[in-house]
């Protein structure tokens, strides 16, 4: 069994190749998001934003970057992009007729996406599914505490850097039996994902305890606001009317009038898909 030890990460070479890539995320003035109408529902009606394990992201090559598998259960990733609209986006992250695109737009407020949407006030939330498929909750960064340890998260937000040999040009040093460098964890694609140009909002646990088992959550849900946020509602290329109308209807009792703005893709009509 790992465990893992409380302050004893360290830092390695790649700490200025990590604070240049987390500059351009702080400097960004909005990010997009593709989803599906039911997962921006949940968003806009819970206010909460979903980072999944590391080991469900569609890059295989991401989870397999530690030798210790077992810490790759301490990172969790919320995918956002920077680049203009994209087809192979909508068709990767969308359904057919049910995709979105969602913009959230921050400039007036010349901050950092985290300062702007992350709601302190609030616990995030991390979920761990049983073998039943029943959904246990524990509360993070808030007053209630997990009663075998207590856990923190650490959010940052940074630019993808997309390298093809990670592993050789971005060695993990390890020390002893308990020092390992997190701090790459989430921060490399492979090169063949670059037309993705994507920023990411990650959370990394940390304890308060001396020595502790890893965690085995499935999900952490970070409570977000959008008082300071404009929506920009894109629907996909092949979204009926019917349905944008049904979005608008729904997005309105949650963000009302003046948070959120509904536009058709720039490839609306433009394009066939045939799955």
């Amino acid at each position: 069994m790992t465990y893992y030890y409380n302050g004893k990460e360290f830092m390695s070479s790649l700490d200025k190749n990590i604070q240049s890539y987390k500059h351009k995320a702080n400097s960004k003035e909005s990010l997009n998001h593709y989803t599906d109408i039911e997962s921006f529902f949940r968003i806009i009606k819970n206010k909460n934003l979903k980072l999944n394990a590391i080991d469900n992201l569609n890059d295989k090559m991401e989870s397999e970057y530690l030798e210790e598998e077992e810490l790759n259960r301490l990172v969790f990733i919320s995918s956002f992009c920077h680049g203009l609209e994209n087809i192979p986006l909508w068709h990767m992250y969308t359904s057919k007729n049910y995709g979105l695109n969602i913009e959230f737009e921050y400039k007036s407020c010349k901050k950092g996406f985290i300062d702007v949407i992350y709601d302190n006030s609030r616990p995030i939330e991390a979920i761990q599914r049983s073998p039943k498929n029943e959904i246990d909750k524990y509360f993070i960064n808030g007053d209630v505490e997990d009663q075998k340890f207590k856990w923190l998260i650490d959010l940052r937000i940074t630019d993808v850097c997309y390298d093809s040999e990670i592993r050789e040009n971005n060695p993990v040093y390890y020390v002893g039996d308990f020092k390992y460098d997190l701090n790459a964890m989430g921060l490399f694609k492979n090169e063949f994902w670059k037309y993705e140009e994507e920023t990411r909002l990650i959370g990394k646990f940390r304890t308060t305890e001396t020595k502790t088992t890893l965690p085995t959550y499935d999900y952490i849900l970070i409570p977000v606001t959008f008082e300071n946020v404009l929506m920009t509602v894109k629907f996909s290329p092949w979204m009926s009317e019917e349905i944008k109308e049904c979005v608008k209807v729904y997005a309105k009792q949650y963000l009302g009038d003046n948070k959120a703005k509904f536009i058709d893709s720039r490839f609306t009509d433009q394009l066939i898909r045939k799955y």
